[in-house]
């Protein structure tokens, strides 16, 4: 819901009535993905994962791979 003012050098008016339609997401840090899994492809790694589904568009994905042999 959303109100709106008018506004001039003299000042802001009153505001309108509250206005109904669509739902406000507010943009916010994104929820984490889901796990990633892997998959082996001859000498390459497939990482996939499910995208969050909260938070504002996303940039980017950072991919941390650990080394199981330290």
């Amino acid at each position: 819901m959303a109100v709106v003012y008018s506004a001039n050098i003299y000042g802001n008016s009153n505001p309108s009535d509250i206005g109904s339609g669509a739902t406000i997401t507010i943009m916010v840090i994104p929820s984490a993905p889901g796990t990633p899994n892997t998959t082996n492809s001859g000498s390459n790694v497939i990482i996939s994962w499910t995208a969050p589904t909260v938070g504002a568009p996303f940039l980017y994905y950072t991919v941390m791979i650990y080394c199981a042999n330290g």
